[in-house]
């Protein structure tokens, strides 16, 4: 009796152990372009399944929603918790930081599920709540104030949106900005939705700025860069990781076109370039570009939580991602690495994770290349020019 029973009891082991559910959440109502983010992240658990790092296939349960700043963050929250019902033992997004923050709290009290996105906001980061972010908002501002220092500015006009991450980004920028002697002009604050940009250009033109600092998500900006275009007047623009959100908008990264950006892809990273290619062949067609490059890591970071923690469940998983140390990044330049640990939610090691582009007038989106060039790393300068700048 006891051997026919462990044959009818084998089967269904298998059958249970056939797959490990991980949730995935879009919080910016992507639709189709979905498509290349759960690419790459099949792919970094396809990869780690191949390589022995994972004993089980992953099954991705995919949610789109959407949420601030165009939606609403209880509607994430809700998707957060439908995923968590359905056993999965880890969640990948939210993303966007205002989502993230309104939702922190639960997911730390209550759905205790570990959860991974690239939210920028260092307030996101806590037990159950990782960050590989697509920027910082305490980072950001850093690249940027020395980006428009070597660009050797003369004024610096701010523009702020009206939001949880422009006062985030804004504190920072402000304290950079004097640590590389930027002389800073007025501040401009406006809704993170704006539908009319012709007056505020107007105004920040007429306070004699010959550069820009945009702090925010970005939804306005290709309205921003029309009404420049209307009063044919384009000063040096440095954008935080909006310039990512660009791709989304109605115009694309293209009608940004002469901005400069925040951005995660660096096509001189060996690794990047390895990615693609293989990214290309599973799935047929090259999306070179920031989308693929974070998505692949931050499940690449999953999977292998997945294989440190015991048991497969959401605390063990947990405990697995607080044992991924110098894990190789396809994001960034070269030699950018991942590592985390009891107290450590940041993932991102090396200051080339984050990289400036312009924006180009060329072909190009989420299914291929973005249309944007390499212009600048971050390069710290010397005591004698920070301080030759601020007497300038």
């Amino acid at each position: 009796m006891m051997a026919d029973s462990n044959k009818g009891f084998i089967p269904q082991l298998d059958k249970r152990r056939s797959s490990t559910k991980v949730g995935f959440i879009t919080d910016w109502g992507a639709g189709e372009v979905v498509k290349p983010f759960i690419d790459a992240c099949n792919l970094a658990f396809e990869d780690a399944l191949a390589a022995g790092i994972l004993d089980r296939p992953v099954e991705l349960l995919a949610r789109d929603v959407d949420g601030l700043p165009t939606g609403n963050a209880f509607d994430v929250l809700e998707t957060w918790k439908e995923l968590a019902a359905e056993g999965v033992v880890a969640i990948i997004g939210p993303h966007v930081s205002e989502n993230c923050l309104a939702m922190r709290h639960y997911i730390e009290t209550e759905g205790l599920v570990p959860t991974i996105g690239w939210a920028g906001s260092d307030e996101w980061q806590g037990k159950w709540t990782f960050a590989l972010n697509q920027g910082s908002l305490v980072e950001e501002p850093c690249i940027m104030a020395n980006f428009l220092a070597h660009k050797k500015v003369k004024k610096v006009a701010v523009l702020v949106e009206n939001s949880a991450i422009g006062r985030e980004y804004l504190e920072h920028f402000l304290r950079y900005a004097r640590f590389e002697g930027l002389n800073i002009g007025e501040q401009f604050h406006f809704s993170q939705v704006a539908v009319e940009m012709d007056e505020l250009v107007a105004e920040v033109k007429a306070s004699g700025a010959d550069s820009i600092a945009y702090l925010g998500f970005g939804v306005p900006l290709v309205r921003l860069r029309k009404a420049m275009q209307r009063l044919d007047w384009l000063p040096v623009t440095i954008l935080t990781t909006s310039f990512l959100t660009t791709p989304l908008l109605e115009g694309g990264m293209q009608g940004t076109a002469g901005f400069f950006g925040v951005d995660l892809y660096d096509e001189e990273n060996p690794l990047t370039q390895e990615f693609s290619d293989r990214f290309e062949a599973r799935f047929g067609y090259r999306a070179s570009n920031y989308y693929t490059v974070n998505a692949y890591d931050i499940a690449n970071v999953v999977a292998h939580g997945i294989s440190y923690g015991h048991p497969i469940a959401p605390d063990g998983v947990r405990r697995g991602m607080e044992k991924v140390k110098y894990l190789p990044a396809v994001s960034g330049g070269a030699g950018t690495l991942i590592s985390y640990g009891p107290y450590v939610r940041r993932g991102w090691m090396g200051k080339d994770y984050l990289v400036v582009r312009e924006a180009h007038d060329g072909e190009g989106g989420f299914f291929s290349s973005m249309p944007s060039r390499l212009v600048h790393r971050m390069t710290p300068r010397t005591l004698a020019e920070r301080a030759a700048a601020r007497e300038a």
